[in-house]
């Protein structure tokens, strides 16, 4: 029975060895996983970071081409041009604003009496006939007779 004790107790041993060594790999291999994402990560950030300054780049050369088409003296002008166009705008409203102001109150009586009075001298309609509401009076018409050559006669609906 000692024998099989000591056995059993070296078969043990054996067992606790693979498993510290398994263990070890287990570290190793996690430590490796840990870098290879550290790795990837910072990849990626040099990335973004070649993304940023390419864009730098060409956000540069577009300021350039600007700064050949136009220069600062030729925003000025322009600026200069328009100021100008504003004033004359401004100076022509005030000038109608003011033929607005100096037209009277008597030519106003004036121009509505005109006005007033082409319209009071209209012709005057008759009256529609009234009947029950949604019925339409309309005149009689004789059914004999027939159309003369040339003339056209359009045949009502009886209801």
């Amino acid at each position: 029975m000692l024998r099989s004790l000591v056995g059993s107790e070296m078969c043990i041993r054996d067992r606790l060895k693979k498993i510290k060594y398994q263990e070890g790999l287990y570290e190793s291999a996690e430590g490796q996983m840990l870098n290879l994402e550290q790795m990837i990560a910072e990849h990626e950030f040099r990335q973004i970071e070649v993304q940023v300054v390419d864009g730098t780049k060409s956000f540069n050369e577009a300021i350039q081409a600007l700064q050949k088409e136009m220069s600062v003296d030729d925003v000025e002008r322009i600026m200069d041009e328009a100021a100008d166009s504003m004033d004359y705008v401004n100076e022509i409203n005030g000038l109608l604003s003011e033929q607005l102001v100096d037209y009277d109150d008597a030519q106003v009586d004036a121009d509505l009496a005109r006005l007033m009075g082409t319209t009071e001298s209209a012709p005057v309609l008759p009256d529609a006939p009234v009947g029950e509401p949604g019925h339409v009076v309309l005149p009689d018409v004789p059914m004999n007779q027939t159309a003369a050559p040339g003339e056209h006669r359009v045949a009502a609906a009886v209801e």
